[in-house]
């Protein structure tokens, strides 16, 4: 399948990157595995210093991408990123392969402090 943008991550940044194309006229698949798009923010429970708590904030991203420019795959794992720019992608038993242009990678933060000798 060609689509002309993939976005590996619906969190914020992934989403804030949905929102900019969109409003620059280009279409775009937004790619997480999450069940819900806005990422480890939509759990976050303190204020963004102006007064939002994550979910507001998470909302706001979500109103500024259109559903006719961005589709929003949840529960989609992607594995793979080959030459030009072929990215697999898997949700339940099917993988596909999207063919683009462009991908852009806003995959997340998972905060892990990982211990080692010394």
């Amino acid at each position: 399948m060609t689509v002309p943008v993939v976005i590996v991550g619906a969190g914020p940044a992934g989403l804030a990157a949905a929102g900019a194309l969109a409003r620059c006229g280009a279409s775009a698949i937004v790619v997480d595995e999450r069940p819900r798009a806005g990422g480890r923010l939509r759990d976050h429970p303190h204020g963004a210093g102006d007064g939002r708590v994550g979910i507001e904030i998470v909302e706001g991203l979500l109103a500024d991408v259109p559903a006719d420019r961005v589709e929003i795959r949840s529960e989609t794992v992607v594995w793979g990123l080959f030459e030009r720019w072929r990215v697999a992608a898997s949700a339940a038993a099917n993988t596909q392969i999207l063919d683009a242009p462009a991908v852009i990678l806003a995959a997340g933060l998972v905060p892990q402090i990982t211990p080692f000798p010394g």
